[in-house]
């Protein structure tokens, strides 16, 4: 069972409720409850409703996160901020939709048995780890700072080739 079944049995089965009843609650059908339940990949928007019923993250759903949590309002309003402050300077921010896509992306690398091991994961993190400090860096003006993280922030790329190495089953020599 992938991880996204297991994790919508468990929050089922911890609330105690029947297939049929978070089906309602839902408004859904208790086939799909089942089906969801064994494997069959829900709709995003189905994901959306499983996470706002049980007031946990889509991140955890899918398994890319084991905190349950759902965001903040603060942190809402950061993502909110973000979004205005982009667009005024005529850029586009990353949107929810993207977030979504690479949250899917995961969950299906993860449903079809994580065939480049831990790697691809390894690589956002590393990149999600730099892209603050660059950005913070950027803003102070502290050139120092700055070339660390985008060094960082370039060997987060470059190790995507460990993906294809173990993808093609490449070792390290």
């Amino acid at each position: 069972m992938d991880i996204l079944s297991k994790r919508l049995r468990d929050l089922r089965e911890d609330r105690d409720m029947l297939q049929g009843a978070l089906a309602q609650a839902l408004d859904l059908s208790q086939s799909a409850v089942s089906n969801y339940e064994c494997g069959r990949e829900p709709p995003l928007d189905v994901i959306f409703k499983y996470a706002n019923y049980f007031g946990v993250s889509v991140q955890y759903l899918l398994g890319l996160t084991n905190e349950p949590r759902v965001i903040s309002p603060s942190e809402e309003k950061d993502f909110d901020r973000m979004q205005r402050e982009a667009a005024d300077h005529g850029d586009s921010a990353f949107s929810r939709a993207d977030i979504a896509r690479l949250a899917a992306a995961f969950a299906s690398y993860y449903r079809a048995g994580a065939p480049a091991g831990s790697a691809p994961m390894d690589c956002v993190k590393a990149f999600l780890a730099a892209a603050p400090r660059m950005l913070d860096a950027a803003a102070q003006g502290d050139a120092a700072a700055l070339l660390n993280a985008c060094n960082d922030l370039a060997r987060a790329g470059l190790d995507t080739t460990n993906v294809l190495a173990a993808v093609l089953g490449i070792k390290d020599k």
